[in-house]
């Protein structure tokens, strides 16, 4: 297995790399700008350079970029699904532009206009951002969410249909994450469960689409619907849980990011320690978090 966690690229973007390095990282995921902003300061080159090679130096991979959170692709108002297709293809190039592997997106809120509907425009978009892309562009994959309300994607079955729908979907695939994934209904804590969670990810994807695994405790209970994230842990999966789901032979060799909290200084260390001993036959490559 290959350990990470999400890093700011802040001040620089080398600064993601090298402190993935210094945290015992294997892999690592970030932001390709402000998660929270339309707007993104053009990606300097020489920096690009330079973060590519910091990446290469320190044999980190994959190097995953998570979408910002602005982004609805779902989204039935027209303006906004236009801002969000016009975003995604954007974030798009500038994960080309830092030699990422993946791109992970959420599939959005259809707002009411019903979830067939919203995955249509999911489809639509990801159309438009791959065609505008070049063949060095990061695989995207959808990430599975909490479900309830108007979320797309609770329901990892129903996102697989998007696989149908895209123009070319060898460049589309899934990441899974755990938290999510529990607050959906799936019981991944348990043997059948977790049986049963991969039986649909095979059905719908195929195991060999499920690319990255997001592995967060959570507070929420199970099929409440609830995206709250916790340390590993100390959330409803627990040690248990998540030891049974990190066994699971069809993750046992996937990249492992952690997006945990960050309460105070030395969490990251922390949770990538625990997830550590959590694994079977893990072998941090590092000293950071041995």
């Amino acid at each position: 297995m290959r350990f990470g966690v999400h890093l700011s690229i802040s001040p620089r973007l080398r600064a993601a790399p090298e402190r993935a390095a210094e945290l015992g990282c294997d892999t690592f995921q970030i932001f390709c700008g402000n998660p929270r902003g339309w707007k993104k300061k053009a990606i300097d080159p020489e920096e690009a350079a330079e973060f590519r090679e910091a990446v290469r130096r320190e044999k980190l991979s994959p190097v995953v970029v998570h979408a910002s959170y602005l982004i609805n692709p779902a989204c039935p108002k027209k303006r906004m699904h236009a801002k969000s297709v016009r975003a995604f293809a954007e974030e798009l190039d500038r994960s080309t532009a830092l030699g990422a592997d993946y791109y992970i997106i959420h599939p959005g809120n259809h707002l009411g206009s019903g979830a067939a509907a919203g995955l249509q425009r999911l489809a639509a978009a990801v159309d438009a951002a791959l065609g505008r892309a070049g063949d060095a562009a990061p695989m995207v994959l959808l990430e599975n969410t909490a479900g309830g309300g108007s979320s797309v994607g609770g329901d990892i079955a129903e996102l697989a249909r998007v696989l149908d729908m895209v123009a070319a979907p060898d460049r589309v695939g899934l990441c899974f994450d755990t938290a999510h994934g529990y607050a959906a209904g799936y019981r991944i804590d348990t043997r059948p469960g977790l049986a049963e969670t991969m039986r649909v990810i095979r059905g719908g994807f195929g195991l060999g689409k499920l690319r990255v695994i997001h592995c967060n405790d959570t507070r929420a209970g199970p099929g409440t619907h609830l995206d709250r994230h916790a340390h590993i842990g100390k959330g409803r999966l627990g040690r248990a849980g998540l030891r049974s789901f990190l066994s699971c032979k069809e993750v046992r060799y996937m990249p492992i990011i952690l997006e945990t909290p960050v309460d105070e200084a030395g969490d990251d260390e922390r949770n990538l320690r625990a997830v550590k001993r959590l694994a079977p036959r893990a072998r941090a490559r590092r000293g950071g978090s041995r």
